[in-house]
Parts: structure tokens; C-alpha cells; sequence
């Protein structure tokens, strides 16, 4: 059993699991907007070169850069941070910059601080650098072809994403500009259980630097070929363009593919470029990894139900998909499945998690 109790300080324990990134994106995030304290121990412990990398400091100390407060034990290689967020000083406009000094996911820092953002009292300008287009973490074109459509059109945020240029790993220097208004109102229930059909299909193909356009074009003509065998009654458009040398001079390329479905709903699938595997390989993987995605019956991919219910949350309001059901009360009796492995119950002033239903 997890549990996070509600006092002075949050601690937070796992079960023969290390903290990692993700858990602290997520606890950061939770910590800020909750205004609870936290204490997370043992980071990455289990991993060759535990501790703190650049990317996950740079994101606590976005998260502490906009709300204040103190940041205790934080540098590259610790193990073990604490986290006690103030109110945010008020500003008529908001401007922050987050520079990972890496190929450090832009998108991952975004994951981090976009729920605060949200949260503000007035608008809000973030300049994030680091890698827009990064091993193991969604592309910036991820970000903006299916992560934004989904917050604008079911959660009514108002966010707008632009990349002002591109950050290939491992040379990274990617910028991103993010800007969000402030949330008015509450976030409205997310109600996503009618995935409807799949009505259109982009490739997008891109390199830059010495790679030539011919890559991004086989890319994306073989994820092409490939989707079309299996979904025939579906359009499916490329896109394979060489960015120009003010946006990205270094090496690079991806395929990113988006499926459209008749009910607004959003699919991605990506990989980056590799020395020694064809553009053939890469638009045939990918297409796979869509088709995959699409055929889970699910009504959002994995890296958007990661990246888009975070907001949702941190309210309180009642999130329904096929993915999961969660109404979340403050201090209630109810039952909270979040996913098909884990139920939360509030017991006292304890949040529990058992895993397993």
C-alpha cells in the first residue's frame, strides 16, 4: 500500500519502486498546486548514474521559480529533495525561462510546469531550451499536433505551443515558447468514451542538417503504404520537409504520424531518425506502433493520457474515458479507480493507494 498523508510534510514512499522522472514531474506539479509540502527520497536510485540529471533539476526549479518557497538538497546526482512551495507573487504577466543545458526533453519540462501555468492568476510567457525532439520522451510536434487540440477543445485551456528552434539529441539547444492564460473557471468533467472512427492520418516526416529530404519522404511514404494496408478506407496524408538552418542546424530527423478520429480524438505515434537504421525501418515501426494505439479500443495514446490528465487531476471533477473513471472529492469516502491497477480511498487524513483493484 502507498500513502500520503495530509501534514506538515508530504513524504513520498514506493513500494520496490525508485522515484523517478515521472514521479517527479508529477509530485512537483501536485506539491505547487496543492500548497502541501514533499519530500521525495531515494531518486533514481536504482539506475547507473542515479540521482538528479540536469532535466529533472531544471524542471523543480521551474516549479520553484514560480512559486516560491524553498528548494532544499537541489543539484545534479541527489537522491533526495524537499519541496515547500508559497503563494505565487501576483504579476500582470508571468515570465519564466527554463534552459536544461541538454537534450533534456522540452516536453517533458512542459509536462512539468503546464499545470501551474494553468493555475495562475494572470497570463503567463515560458521560453523552455532544451531537446524538442529527444530519445524516450514525446516530440515538441507531439505537443502541438495532438497534446494542444485535446486541452483547447475538452479542458477549454488556453495554451499555445511554438517552437522557435529545434533541439536534436544529443546536441540538443531546442527552444520553445509556451503561453497560457489563466483559468477562469474550473476545468469542465473530461468525458471522453466515444472514440468514434478514424477519419484522417497525417506523416509528417522532418530532417535537418546534412540528412537529406529524400529520408523524410521515405519515412513517411512507407508509413503511408504500411497504415493504408490496414486501414484502406482512411486518408492518409505526408508531409517531409528539411527545416531551414535558422530553426535547425544540426542533425536530425523524426516521423511523427496523428490519426483523427470523427469525435475530435487524437493519436500519435513518433521515432527519431538512428545512424544505421533505414527510413524504411523507422516509417514501418512507427506505423506499427499507430496502428497498435489505435487498435487498444482506448480513446487517447499513452504518452497523452500521461501528459493530458494531470490538469484535470488537480481538481476536483470527475474525469470519465475508457481508460479510466476517477471522480475526485475532497476528503471523501469514494473510491477514485484511476486506472485498471490502482484504487485511491481516502481514510482518515490518509490517501491510500492499493495496487490492484
Amino acid at each position: 500500500m502507498l500513502a500520503v498523508t495530509r501534514q506538515t510534510m508530504l513524504r513520498k514512499f514506493m513500494m520496490n519502486v525508485f522515484p523517478g522522472g515521472q514521479v517527479l514531474r508529477n509530485s512537483a506539479a501536485y506539491s505547487a498546486l496543492l500548497q502541501r509540502p514533499i519530500c521525495i527520497r531515494k531518486i533514481r536510485a536504482g539506475r547507473d548514474r542515479g540521482g538528479l540529471r540536469p532535466q529533472h533539476l531544471t524542471g523543480l526549479e521551474l516549479i520553484h521559480a514560480i512559486f516560491g518557497g524553498k528548494l532544499e538538497n537541489a543539484f545534479v546526482t541527489s537522491t533526495s529533495i524537499v519541496l515547500q512551495p508559497d503563494v505565487p507573487k501576483f504579476a500582470k504577466e508571468y515570465f519564466f525561462e527554463a534552459d536544461a543545458q541538454t537534450a533534456g526533453s522540452v516536453a517533458l519540462l512542459l509536462q512539468t510546469c503546464l499545470p501551474c501555468l494553468t493555475f495562475l492568476p494572470s497570463k503567463s510567457l515560458v521560453v523552455l531550451k532544451g531537446g524538442t525532439d529527444a530519445i524516450k520522451a514525446p516530440l515538441i510536434d507531439y505537443s502541438i499536433l495532438v497534446l494542444q487540440p485535446l486541452l483547447r477543445k475538452f479542458l477549454r485551456m488556453q495554451v499555445d505551443f511554438r517552437t522557435i528552434k529545434r533541439g536534436f539529441y544529443p546536441r540538443g539547444g531546442g527552444v520553445v515558447e509556451v503561453r497560457v492564460e489563466p483559468q477562469r473557471e474550473a476545468l469542465p468533467a473530461l468525458d471522453l468514451v466515444d472514440r468514434g472512427q478514424v477519419t484522417r492520418i497525417l506523416c509528417r516526416g522532418v530532417v535537418s542538417g546534412r540528412l537529406a529530404l529524400d529520408v523524410a519522404q521515405r519515412m513517411a511514404k512507407t508509413a503511408s503504404v504500411h497504415l493504408s494496408k490496414r486501414l484502406p478506407e482512411v486518408p492518409v496524408e505526408i508531409e517531409a520537409f528539411r527545416e531551414q538552418k535558422e530553426v535547425s542546424a544540426a542533425d536530425g530527423g523524426f516521423l511523427l504520424l496523428v490519426a483523427e478520429t470523427s469525435t475530435g480524438c487524437l493519436f500519435g505515434a513518433s521515432l527519431l531518425a538512428e545512424k544505421g537504421v533505414t527510413a524504411e525501418t523507422i516509417g514501418k515501426d512507427a506505423a506499427r506502433e499507430l496502428f497498435d494505439e489505435l487498435s487498444s479500443g482506448a480513446c487517447v495514446d499513452q504518452v497523452k493520457s500521461q501528459l493530458a490528465f494531470k490538469p484535470v487531476l488537480c481538481c476536483w471533477t470527475t474525469v470519465r474515458s475508457d481508460c479510466f473513471d476517477c471522480v475526485l472529492l475532497p476528503c471523501s469516502d469514494s473510491g477514485c479507480r484511476i486506472s485498471s491497477s490502482s484504487t485511491w480511498r481516502w481514510r482518515g487524513d490518509t490517501l491510500a493507494c492499493w495496487q490492484g483493484r
